[in-house]
């Protein structure tokens, strides 16, 4: 790998956040056949982030020469899936990542991964007959601080993994594979622990959806509407993408109702590759996203409806709402937003098009009749606005 690895570092991860270490190391792990992870994290104090550790062992098949190699150059992959970049964000946050590797049950690498890494640093040995698996100690960490103390936080990490990999683990449950990720911390002599585990997921139920973005691809659905006590609610909403998930805003915090929890997952092979080298940004067009946002909320809504009636007439009342408080806007409302984007984006969309209505009469050099009769309702309307507020 005898490129300026600082160089290319910056170039791609200079706005990473420290959870795509874990992201990365887990990723790796799952694509190794790995079924257990164990993270560990330690520091001595906040206000120390120069003592941060973080280690992260799985049982994967370990860096054989073809994984080695592949690891030793960039953009080296077999499929559109993968991108050959990820490990480098291990360098934006740690000087130094210690690996050590036993790979075909008898054989151990050992290798440190630096800005000066070259795909001859490594030994390796031969060794009596153990279980294959990987393990990287991050040390040395570069920056001056931490960004968010969450990103040492068991509980945070936990429902953050979940978020990144629900696709992915979800298929691996469907194949009937159990995963097992440990994530467990000391911070300034405190010990906390979570378990991540497949057989802890949600089962969920699969619909086809009869839109899509193309004549061959097809949306399928994943989806889960609990009804849980004593909890606060929460909703996933997502499409995968290459193995991980990227989250599409259906719902507005605002408007989850209370007492459920939701997971929807939306897979189409039309996704493949539409992800930038480091995964935190989606390729595709403000139009393509804006659709598929429509096609996921349209039957997102739908299920909801079905599945929480009380949903329905809530929507009803905050339609009246908005009507009664906004008569001016009465009949630009989208129904299909109200109760599931932010009260302020509906209004918006509704006073949108009522400038473009109000715009497309002014730019008339000649107002035919059924023009003259929208001009006389939009100064109607016009003069309500003016009166109310």
């Amino acid at each position: 790998m005898r490129v300026k690895l600082n160089k290319a570092v910056k170039m791609f991860f200079g706005n990473s956040s420290l959870e795509m270490v874990y992201f990365e190391a887990i990723a790796n792990a799952l694509d190794a056949d790995a079924t257990k992870i164990n993270i560990e994290i330690s520091i001595n104090s906040s206000s120390q982030p120069e003592t941060l550790r973080i280690k992260i062992e799985d049982n994967g098949a370990g860096f054989t020469d073809d994984r080695f190699k592949k690891f030793c150059n960039l953009f080296d992959v077999d499929e559109t899936s993968h991108k050959g970049l990820g490990r480098l964000v291990y360098l934006h946050y740690f000087e130094n990542v210690n690996v050590l590797s036993i790979f075909n049950e008898t054989s151990k690498r050992e290798f440190i991964f630096t800005e000066d890494f070259g795909e001859d640093d490594y030994t390796i040995d031969s060794i009596e007959k153990a279980e294959n698996g990987t393990t990287l100690m991050m040390s040395n960490y570069i920056l001056s601080k931490i960004a968010k103390h969450e990103y040492i936080q068991v509980k945070y990490l936990k429902n953050r993994i979940l978020e990144e990999f629900y696709s992915r683990l979800y298929l691996l449950k469907k194949a009937k594979k159990e995963i097992n990720i440990s994530i467990k911390s000391t911070i300034e002599g405190y010990e906390a622990s979570e378990l991540l585990s497949t057989d802890d997921m949600l089962e969920l139920e699969e619909v086809k959806l009869d839109k899509s973005l193309s004549l061959i691809d097809t949306f399928t659905l994943y989806y889960s509407i609990e009804e849980v006590i004593n909890e606060p609610p929460s909703i996933i909403t997502a499409i995968s993408v290459d193995n991980r998930t990227q989250k599409i805003d259906i719902i507005s915090p605002e408007n989850l109702p209370m007492g459920y929890k939701m997971v929807f997952l939306l897979y189409s092979d039309w996704f493949i590759g539409k992800v930038d080298a480091t995964r935190q940004v989606l390729t595709i067009s403000d139009h393509e996203k804006q659709s598929v946002q429509k096609i996921f909320r349209e039957k997102v809504a739908t299920l909801i409806n079905e599945k929480i009636p009380k949903i329905v007439e809530r929507n009803k009342e905050t339609k009246e709402i908005l009507t009664n408080n906004f008569p001016h806007l009465s009949g630009y409302f989208n129904e299909d937003d109200i109760g599931y984007i932010s009260q302020n984006e509906v209004l918006k969309k509704a006073q949108d098009k009522f400038f473009t209505a109000q715009r497309k009469i002014l730019g008339a050099n000649k107002l035919s009749e059924e023009q003259y009769e929208e001009a006389i309702e939009l100064s109607a309307r016009a003069l309500t606005e003016y009166i109310l507020f």
